[in-house]
């Protein structure tokens, strides 16, 4: 799949208070959930649909839903449009390939989604369970058919909503007070339960970035995953993209310098090279405090005071560690050479 960088789906708003209520809900379930066809794609996408369903105890869909994939395949077949599929304020969009390899490959990979949800997918009727209100209605007759018809099923059937895009969860519980969980707590219990392993599951996580969803929550073991895919290298690609999530006006700067000391503690105990881990190290620092000055000097002391921890109480290891804090602090301005020599 290709880099959407144009596009940005709002998963949730990234607080642990809304991460545990979905796990609540992941806990409540009785039922399997709605999916909308964009959510299908993206875990489609990400292979990880086995595993979903094994968590969930299944998924429900509405026929609308699956004709979005005919509709989309014809589409193809006469525009030649790739495979992307996507959500802005329920509309879904699509983007342009004109090569015949692009095309083929897309209508192969929409017809490999929507088998799989014909064949491992409770089909729901897209009833409410009362008549709706005027306000329901008129807001209904201005949503794309299939996420409208997903909020009757919901509601009808009393099943929670799986979707990616926090805007229509929100829409959907002021709408007609449903329940919405996304993705990536559905892969936490999955790997919890074995149901995905740790690699795949860090690999969905990369996947989820790379597809432009924000507020995906990255922990130091998908840290290290990719650090140690990169062979050591602070700047490869993907552990650069994951690692660029700890960064911004939206970061938890508690909840981040937790996840970059776990980190640093687990390159230290690896076989990575010592020069490597001081260019982890910097190269963290510069992500953590991306959005400027504000924050840095707690992420600095924070750094320096787990320097034994993270250099298991070598005292060499621990010199050089706060030399690289110091030289990267002169670098960003934030000392002077001369407070760096004294």
């Amino acid at each position: 799949m290709k880099p959407m960088d144009d596009i940005r789906i709002m998963t949730c708003q990234g607080n642990v208070h809304e991460r545990q209520h979905a796990f609540s809900l992941l806990d409540q379930l009785t039922d399997p959930p709605v999916i909308d066809p964009v959510s299908l794609c993206c875990m489609c996408f990400l292979e990880v649909q086995d595993a979903v369903l094994e968590t969930l105890g299944g998924l429900s869909i509405v026929q609308s839903s699956l004709d979005v994939f005919d509709q989309l395949i014809e589409i193809i077949k006469d525009r030649n449009l790739t495979e992307t599929l996507s959500t802005n304020g329920k509309r879904l969009t699509f983007s342009h390939e004109t090569t015949h390899e692009a095309t083929e490959t897309g209508i192969s990979k929409l017809e490999s989604v929507r088998s799989w949800a014909y064949g491992n997918c409770s089909i729901l009727a897209a009833v409410p369970q009362t008549d709706l209100e005027a306000d329901q209605s008129q807001i209904g007759e201005m949503m794309e058919h299939s996420f409208y018809d997903s909020l009757l099923a919901a509601e009808g059937h009393n099943r929670t909503l799986l979707s990616e895009d926090f805007h229509f969860r929100r829409l959907a519980n002021e709408l007609m007070d449903l329940d919405g969980i996304w993705l990536q707590p559905v892969l936490m219990r999955a790997a919890d339960k074995g149901f995905l392993t740790r690699p795949r599951y860090n690999e969905a996580v990369a996947g989820l970035i790379h597809m432009g969803h924000s507020f995906t929550s990255v922990d130091s073991d998908i840290l290290l995953y990719w650090a140690e895919q990169g062979e050591w290298k602070n700047s490869s690609e993907k552990f650069l993209r994951v690692a660029s999530t700890l960064g911004g006006k939206s970061l938890d700067l508690s909840n981040g310098l937790r996840v970059v000391e776990e980190f640093l503690v687990n390159v230290w105990l690896s076989p990575c090279p010592f020069k490597d881990r001081t260019g982890f190290l910097t190269r963290m620092l510069s992500i953590i405090t991306r959005n400027g000055s504000k924050g840095s000097f707690t992420v600095l002391e924070s750094m320096t005071h787990s320097s034994s921890l993270i250099c298991n109480g070598d005292q060499d290891k621990i010199r050089s560690f706060l030399e690289a804090i110091k030289r990267w602090t002169i670098g960003h301005f934030l000392i002077s050479q001369q407070d760096y020599k004294s």
